[in-house]
């Protein structure tokens, strides 16, 4: 991807950005700005610019494998002074050595603008230029349908599958009579399973189940909007039934 399209040009404002190793995740960059600016980057290394940051773009896309460096949105929507303040922010954050993040942070919410958070430039892009899904699909009583808001950042169909899958506070018994799982990010659908195992992890439910997500059915929901009425903000609970 070397640009967004015009529709989400026109909606996200100012952003802070991250480029990222995709080898091992890791965050060598953060930056702001407006437009295209966060595909620039990739452009100059390869007219060969001169930089620490270039060179670890060069060495990236020189890989046989992985060679794509991953542009995330960090938050977008945003005026240029918000962006400067979180830029520096962010940057402060990663850039100093004697604060570690722990596996996992212990706060229940994450927070105000989860909504324009931390998203992959493709799916941001992605997000602009989809329709929202036939609400009939979603109230088909034949169709016993759980909708599981997962909050990180995924793309590969693996990661958006084990995102969806666990851990979550639910009624098992109510859970093992769906047909279906939808997991949802920022509104939009990601990824739909089937052939459901249910089982518990201590006091949390997950489940096994087939991708379905590239199959006739799966492509009615995959890749569309939820009704604004599944997407309200600020609701705690990430688990929705239409059962």
């Amino acid at each position: 991807m070397k640009s967004f399209s015009q529709k989400t040009l026109q909606q996200i404002g100012h952003y802070v950005y991250l480029l990222v190793d995709p080898a091992d995740g890791h965050v060598f960059y953060a930056g702001r700005g407006q437009n295209n600016r966060c595909f620039d980057h990739i452009e100059d290394a390869r007219k060969g610019a001169v930089s620490e940051k270039c060179d670890v773009i060069r060495d990236i896309l020189a890989r046989k494998k992985n060679n794509d460096v991953e542009i995330y949105i960090l938050r977008y929507g945003l005026s240029e002074d918000a962006a400067k303040i979180v830029e520096a922010s962010v940057i402060d954050l990663l850039d100093t050595p004697q604060l570690k993040v722990a596996p996992k942070l212990t706060n229940k919410y994450r927070g105000f603008g989860v909504n324009n958070g931390i998203i992959s430039v493709q799916n941001l892009d992605q997000r602009y230029n989809l329709s929202t899904i036939n609400n009939n699909l979603l109230t088909d009583p034949t169709r016993r349908i759980i909708i599981i808001r997962i909050t990180q950042p995924v793309s590969r169909p693996i990661d958006i599958y084990n995102a969806t899958r666990a851990a979550w506070v639910m009624d098992i018994k109510r859970a093992r009579k769906a047909d279906y799982v939808l997991g949802v990010r920022q509104g939009v659908i990601l990824g739909m399973y089937d052939d459901l195992e249910w089982s518990k992890n201590g006091d949390r439910c997950e489940f096994t189940g087939r991708d379905i997500s590239t199959t006739k059915l799966g492509k009615q929901y995959v890749n569309h909007i939820l009704p604004p009425q599944y997407r309200v903000k600020g609701m705690a609970n990430p688990i929705r039934y239409n059962y």
